[in-house]
């Protein structure tokens, strides 16, 4: 382990101080989203003291988020501070637990309290300040280093008004499968005084040597029971809380060691059930903070039917009240859970509350506790589900049904929670969570070693009605209970083993919803299916999932759609590739038979049906849109105006004989060395790969300077090429890697866009200054790419772009403009990546950061962006950021669809003092500050002849921006510094000049000092530099080598170590050499791709590789051994991809790459 993550690793310790007085002591991994503990020394009492502590103190705590939010989280008596470890029961520890969602200074304060029944008050004022009240102090919050399946990772899961939970961080949907049994999973011998009804021994092989534990070895088994669920792909389980009364006798969270001082209504039974076993609840703890590393979902069962009335009669009362906020106040800070208010709960009957009040009661209470709102739930009878459910629907605080459902009636029950909800205003997360019968449930496996039971195996009922029949409803998952004859029991489960086959199963059916289906955007459709017992899931017009249990087809019917659609299957029994059946494509307009799967026709098969193409069936367009606009005939004409403008474009219609409705015009301020503002992004299909000339119509508005308000910033970021070209010689934006770059203005990949030698509207359309280029793009294949343009000087004016292929010329004004024929076919947002990942400024400095939607060609890419403490750092609308002061700060992006979020974290330093090096390399003769001459108008290194403000001077006579003579007449020669910049491949010629004329020979003994290259980089011939008497110059050659490898431009130094002979002065650095990286990202062609398409990876070192192809998901597609040969490609054929988007990956001995690809 380095020693950078040990540090990460270690508990790190906080201690915050108020006037003279220690407070809270800070502990915990300071990161996003994991567990912060904040103990308080308060006063010394016990589980057992005649002042309950659990009772009659409060504490919550305040904590504000870097952006203001704030956070009432309660705290709970911790005894020592270490009950897990030393089982104590007194002490005068105080502690409060907590998830941060945002990276930044966090501040908290404490309120500690006491009177009679204070705990369970909602008033922020009752009972007496008391102890450490007002405890106060901050701590730091940095991003996550923790990955998948980690929820941790993935922030926290929210419900969010829809079917699906969604995480917070990553903005997934979450599909839940697991075990609802055993339900006294917590009924184990390891922790404090529990009824021992388990060990969980079958499962101590799966702990891990550094997985959790407590007390030398204690709890290893059940830790390892966690581990293998997870290992079978699992990702929920559940557990009763309380069991005090019921089937198993054996959990509950008090003091009691046997349920017969707890089982009594009233008297001390009553009184015992407000007295908590901290140590007991703390070895839980462990458990539960283990789960969340597995990626586990918590399911609080809080009660067992029998339980309904024991406390408080079944009213809201104080015992009610205080065992809620004990597992809030313990456990509330896990990122995935639910709050089940009780299993089979029957108040309805017991109580005639027909109203449910006492639940929606519950509901509340908790809420008003939870600073998180997690899921609130409630579980019924499987015949019972109306008088429990229908007075909940609408405005209570429930977000959803946990149901119990005879195995033939799960797939119509699911659908109608989901229908009712949604009708009555509030959509329900929906969940299959036990199955009927109860004897039977989710039956053994025929092949498992152990007790089965009476019954028989019922894998292919589990996996057609309760996995497939939950999820092709919409549900949100399922739990499955292992019922009373079945050996391994609901009460008797130690062994999660005895179900293998069913994990297997349920892993199957995440796999394929997360890795092909937009499932949070479709819905059951069975009606478009002619078979009982079938199911249909689909997105109307665009994708169809057909689950047929048996006797292998079934018909779907695509009346009023149109499009062709592919049809392929997918085997729920063993996974895989999608596969080819009998029936290819069909067509829609009408209802069209599926075929037959390609093998084992009675066996139950899934069927997707995706479009590929608008044409086939009535109604069919002409193309499958994709983006914006297309390429028609080898022409793409877009009105600026129906662009998606960004902040600081307008648009307007003053200015007559624009084309269309107008035209848009800069206002956003000028920004000549810098694009990237008010970036305005848009799609173009093309089908024809050339390469094409980009023009566009554009009027200088304000003025009657050609020069001036004439120029804005454009890039094609995803293009094969993109440069100007003039009489057969090119140039690049700077930032492309490639050189020559061009006269004037550009930077990151962006050319400055000029007119020239006209006012009014003209087509001139030209980069390099006084060097007029024209302009063009390369695209190689068929696909979807972008055009970007950004402000750069007030007042310009854009009417119409164009890109033409060579031979074509789109500039006639007759010409409609070319938008997808048929619209746009919308294609949803999947995720947003932010670069740079981390950065670091000074105070002062500014940083443009990039937000990359995906999938590249997504609809709508709007982003907004935010800081997480704007007193550190701000950011613009188009994502530039200002350093404020010292701190960390996390830099947002958000999608505009879907609500994708992606973070960097930025760290804001102090800048150098004064008297340093002013950092513009210019003299005090330069009012621009960047080194040009003071006669530069535009204050930006260029002539007073430059228009645009930013070309070249000549008044610099040496070349290097200073403003320095190299003496004042002295006889002793000096050299000049140089610096000097070539791509790699090409070699890098220093020419040195002496300030005077010599007589004697001068030789220099020289040095290279690495700063970012290594030897391998470049190739030194000469270890000398020679001066010939009467000679001023000299000549150093330095060959660089070209490695195939994607990087960062690289730097060396040379200086002099001595002088061999003659009398010289030489600077410190001699000369700086730089070498530009040539080579391009891996690319993957064709892109989009189709399913079985042969691929190939261009752009990579010779050699041999293993291939992975993973889904947006993260799941492994498809992994093979590739060899690239000498020029650069690698090829393979795909393995039947569904549409979206993947993750090439190519690892070899010495070179890995990485790169994005469409499937359609």
């Amino acid at each position: 382990m380095s020693p950078r993550n040990l540090l990460l690793s270690l508990t790190l310790f906080v201690f915050a101080t108020a006037g003279l007085r220690a407070q809270g002591q800070v502990t915990g991994e300071l990161q996003k989203w994991h567990r912060i503990q904040i103990l308080f020394d308060g006063p010394q009492t016990s589980e057992s003291a005649s002042q309950n502590p659990f009772l009659n103190y409060r504490l919550n705590v305040l904590f504000t988020a870097p952006d203001g939010r704030e956070f009432t989280v309660p705290g709970f008596f911790a005894a020592d501070g270490n009950a897990a470890e030393s089982s104590a029961t007194s002490g005068n520890k105080w502690a409060v637990r907590f998830s941060p969602d945002q990276v930044g200074t966090w501040t908290y304060t404490a309120s500690f309290r006491t009177g009679d029944e204070v705990a369970i008050s909602l008033d922020p004022n009752a009972g007496t300040a008391t102890g450490f009240d007002g405890a106060s102090g901050s701590f730091q919050i940095g991003l996550s280093t923790k990955s998948a399946p980690d929820n941790r990772s993935k922030g926290r899961l929210e419900y969010v008004g829809e079917r699906y939970l969604r995480f917070r961080e990553n903005g997934t949907y979450f599909l839940k499968a697991g075990a609802d049994s055993p339900e006294n999973l917590l009924a184990y011998a390891d922790f404090d005084n529990t009824v021992a009804s388990k060990t969980w021994s079958p499962h101590l092989g799966d702990w891990q040597q550094g997985d959790a534990e407590w007390k030398n070895g204690k709890g290893r088994a059940l830790i390892g029971a966690v581990n293998y669920l997870a290992s079978k792909g699992m990702n929920a389980f559940s557990f009763l809380t309380m069991s005090v009364i019921g089937d198993g006798k054996d959990v509950w969270p008090w003091v009691s060691t046997t349920h017969s001082g707890l089982d009594e209504p009233g008297g001390q039974d009553a009184a015992n059930r407000l007295r908590y076993d901290v140590s007991k609840l703390e070895q839980w703890e462990i458990l539960f903070q283990h789960a969340d590393s597995k990626g586990m979902f918590l399911h609080f069962k809080t009660q067992e039917e029998e339980n309904d009335r024991l406390l408080d009669g079944g009213e809201l009362g104080v015992q009610r009240k205080l065992y809620y906020r004990e597992l809030v106040a313990r456990f509330g800070h896990h990122l995935a859970l639910n709050w089940n208010l009780g299993e089979e709960n029957d108040l309805y009957d017991e109580l005639g509350d027909t109203n449910n009040t006492r639940v929606r009661a519950y509901a509340s209470y908790i809420k008003s506790l939870d600073p998180y709102n997690h899921h609130i739930v409630i579980h019924s009878y499987p015949n019972s589900q109306s008088e429990l459910y229908e007075p909940l629907l609408g405005d209570s605080d429930l977000t959803g049904p946990s149901l119990q459902i005879q195995i033939n009636n799960i797939h119509r029950d699911v659908k109608r929670w989901i229908n009712d909800s949604k009708a009555s205003g509030k959509q329900w997360v929906v969940t299959n969570d036990e199955q009927g019968d109860h004897t039977t449930g989710v039956a053994a496996d025929a092949s498992y070693g152990g007790d089965k039971g009476s019954r028989g195996d019922n894998r292919s009922d589990v996996r057609h009605k309760t996995l497939w029949g939950t999820l092709m409803a919409g549900g949100a998952g399922v739990e499955y209970y292992f019922g009373y004859q079945t050996g391994v029991t609901d009460l008797t489960a130690e062994d999660w083993r005895s179900r293998k086959t069913k994990w297997e199963d349920a892993k199957l059916a995440l796999d394929f919803f997360n890795d092909y289906l937009p499932f949070w955007a479709m819905e059951s459709r069975d009606e478009l299916i002619s078979k009982s017992g079938s199911y249909c899931f689909a997105k109307t017009g665009e994708i169809y999932v057909v689950y047929i249990p048996s006797s292998g087809t079934e018909s779907l019917n695509l009346s009023g759609v149109s499009g062709t659609y592919s049809v392929r299957w997918y085997n729920p029994r063993s996974g895989g590739s999608l596969k080819q059946g009998s029936v290819a494509t069909i067509n829609g307009g009408g209802v069209r038979n599926l075929g037959t799967a390609p093998t084992d026709t009675g066996a139950d098969w899934v069927a997707l049906v995706e479009k590929t193409s608008d044409s086939g069936g009535d109604g069919g367009g002409t193309g499958n849109c994709e983006a914006d606009f297309e390429e028609q005939n080898g022409r793409v004409i877009i009105e600026a105006e129906n662009l998606d403008l960004a902040q600081g474009w307008n648009t307007g219609n003053s200015f007559a004989d624009a084309t269309g409705s107008g035209y848009i015009v800069w206002k956003g301020g000028n920004s000549f060395s810098s694009p990237g503002n008010g970036t305005i992004s848009t799609s173009i299909v093309i089908h024809t790969p050339g390469t094409y000339r980009f023009e566009w119509r554009n009027k200088v508005g304000h003025g009657t300077n050609s020069t001036e308000a004439n120029d804005s910033w454009v890039r094609f970021p995803d293009a094969d090429d993109f440069y100007g070209e003039k009489n057969g010689s090119r140039v690049y934006p700077k930032g492309s890697g490639k050189t020559p770059n061009p006269a004037g203005a550009s930077a990151d990949g962006w050319f400055k866009v000029y007119l020239s030698g006209t006012t009014d509207w003209t087509w001139s359309t030209n980069t390099s200054d006084h060097d007029a280029h024209q302009i063009y793009a390369e695209f190689d294949t068929p696909g979807v790419y972008t055009l970007q343009i950004s402000g750069r000087s007030n007042d310009h004016l854009i009417d119409r772009i164009t890109l033409a292929l060579a031979g074509q010329s789109a500039t006639d004004l007759s010409l409609g403009e070319t938008l997808c024929e048929g619209g746009s076919e919308t294609v949803a947002v999947t995720g947003v990546t932010v670069t740079p990942g981390d950065a670091t400024l000074l105070i002062g400095e500014t940083l443009q950061f990039t937000a990359a939607v995906l999938p590249a060609d997504a609809t709508n890419k709007s982003v907004s962006w935010s800081s997480s403490d704007p007193s550190v750092a701000i950011v613009s609308g188009n994502g530039t950021v200002q350093a404020l002061s010292e701190g960390q700060v996390e830099i947002t992006a958000t999608t505009a669809d879907g609500n994708f979020t992606h973070s960097a974290l930025l760290t804001v330093e102090a800048a150098d003092p004064p008297g340093g090096d002013t950092g513009d390399g210019g003299s005090g003769e330069d009012p621009g500050n960047d080194g040009g001459s003071g006669e530069d108008p535009g204050n930006d290194g260029g002539s007073g002849e430059d228009p645009g403000n930013d070309g070249g001077s000549g008044e610099d006579p040496d070349g290097d921006g200073s403003g320095e003579e190299p003496g004042d007449g002295a006889a002793q020669a000096a050299i000049q510094a140089v610096d000097v910049r070539q791509t790699e491949g090409r070699p890098l010629i220093f020419e040195f000049a002496l300030s005077q004329p010599v007589s004697e020979r001068i030789v220099l003994e020289l040095e290279f000092v690495d700063i970012t290259t290594e030897q391998s980089d470049y190739v030194v011939s000469e270890t000398e530099l020679v001066f010939e008497p009467g000679s001023q110059q000299a000549f150093l050659e330095v060959r660089t080598i070209s490695d195939l490898k994607t990087e960062e431009d690289e730097s060396f130094q040379i200086k002099v170590v001595r002088v061999v002979s003659g009398q010289v002065t030489v600077p410190d650095i001699l000369a700086t050499g730089t070498i530009l990286d040539d080579d391009r990202d891996m690319k993957v062609s064709p892109n989009p791709a189709t399913s079985y398409s042969l691929v190939q990876m261009s752009n990579v070192q010779e050699g041999t590789y293993e291939l992975e192809i993973f889904a947006a998901s993260g799941h492994l597609m498809q992994r093979e051994t590739v060899t690239a040969d000498g020029s650069g490609i690698a090829s393979v054929t795909l393995a039947g991809m569904a549409k979206g988007l993947y993750i090439v990956k190519l690892t070899g001995i010495d070179y890995a790459y990485t790169a994005k690809m469409l499937v359609k």
